[in-house]
């Protein structure tokens, strides 16, 4: 599923970085967030406008085969332009999103592994920024049999002026898994973005 860049222009300015620690926290249920049971929603939206960059550029370079000579060279130069400025708003937006995708104080999930490249052993929390008012989340297997979903957006106990979160238990957590998300943000923009990640 693919994102509309002019639904996500506000994205970036709305994200922002702070402080939060491993913790335990009180409230309706425990959320003990630990480097194995949790992600985080702009470390997702950052894969996505990796590959989203790389589809674009493989767009680019086929539509630039085309020879001047070609009845479909105007088109294919137009198309190129407007891939372009998706280009550009994807690159501009990664800065943003890696700046609010680590948390100080707290183990990044899965330590050091790649972005996109590990499947939290007992994944269970999605951790959003308070940018995002709705949320909802669906993790399926490789099969596309879903194994978690959860729409129901909590402040995340403790931080609840900085993150929210979904709870999202997966059953019978595998090598790849395959994470659907759309999200409402503050100034009622709608996102949705379709990632896959593990080996």
């Amino acid at each position: 599923m693919k994102t509309k860049p002019i639904i996500i222009i506000a994205f970036a300015a709305l994200l922002m970085a702070s402080c939060i620690k491993d913790h335990i926290g009180s409230g309706p249920e425990k959320v003990e967030l630990t480097e194995e049971n949790y992600l985080l929603y702009n470390n997702l939206y950052e894969q996505f406008a990796t590959e989203e960059i790389e589809r674009i550029d493989a767009q680019i370079s086929k539509l630039s085969l085309i020879s001047m000579d070609n009845s479909g060279y105007d088109d294919a130069q137009k198309q190129i332009a407007s891939l372009k400025v998706n280009r550009a708003f994807y690159k501009n937006l990664i800065p943003a999103l890696q700046s609010a995708g680590s948390i100080n104080g707290i183990i990044r999930p899965c330590g050091s592994y790649p972005l996109g490249k590990c499947v939290p052993v007992a994944l269970e929390f999605i951790v959003f920024p308070n940018t995002v008012l709705q949320a909802f989340a669906r993790v399926q297997d490789t099969d596309d049999i879903d194994t978690g979903s959860a729409s129901n957006l909590q402040p995340l106990p403790g931080f609840e002026k900085d993150y929210s979160y979904l709870r999202i238990p997966v059953q019978n957590s595998q090598n790849e898994l395959k994470i659907t998300i759309a999200t409402t943000d503050i100034q009622e923009n709608k996102a949705s973005f379709k990632v896959v990640i593990g080996f």
